[in-house]
């Protein structure tokens, strides 16, 4: 009676393993075949979709700000310099005023007629940006991005030449109207 107890004990045990082996193999099949149908899947799910690749929230930056470049070119008016401006160059020089009034606008260009060119300054800002570079670098292209509610950043790039010559540039873009108080720093690049 005793072997028979034993020999009966031996297989409960033996059945255990097979069902515990049998259960982890099967465990791990479903597993790999989840993580392979998952992986094959042409439709991104909320899982495989990288963040990445999300649209950005309203409150995340850095953010690219859209905007439009500003052009006296077509019109009567002409951008009055500052009369010291030249008399050293490099980024140090450079400069960046916010113009948003038309009022303001008025003291940085003159105009043949009394029309200066229009510009809704209640939905936008311009942004006028300048500077002396000490050498005769050609403007290459304009950025601005929104690194924090009130922070910004003004990129302008520049071609680099290897022709020594005092070069005073001037960007004028127009943006949605900035809020009282915006940190804009400018920084110029080379290419």
């Amino acid at each position: 009676m005793k072997t028979q107890l034993l020999k009966i004990i031996t297989k409960i045990k033996n059945i255990k393993k097979i069902l515990f082996n049998l259960f982890t193999e099967t465990a791990i099949f479903f597993v790999l075949g989840a993580c392979v149908a998952t992986s094959c899947d042409p439709e991104p799910t909320l899982l495989s979709t990288p963040i990445l690749n999300r649209p950005p929230k309203q409150d995340e930056y850095p953010k690219d700000i859209a905007f439009t470049e500003y052009s006296l070119d077509s019109t009567s008016c002409k951008w009055i310099r500052d009369p010291h401006e030249g008399a050293r160059c490099g980024p140090e020089e450079s400069y960046l005023i916010i113009i948003n009034s038309t009022e303001e606008l008025e003291k940085y260009i003159t105009c043949e007629s009394d029309s200066y060119p229009v510009i809704d300054f209640s939905k936008h800002t311009l942004l006028l940006a300048r500077g002396v570079r000490c050498y005769y670098d050609k403007l290459d292209s304009i950025g601005l991005q929104q690194f924090a509610r009130q922070n910004y950043v003004m990129t302008v790039v520049f071609r680099i030449s290897a022709a020594a010559a005092t070069n005073p540039w001037q960007v004028s873009i127009i943006v949605n109207k900035l809020r009282t108080g915006c940190n804009i720093e400018l920084v110029e690049e080379p290419f």
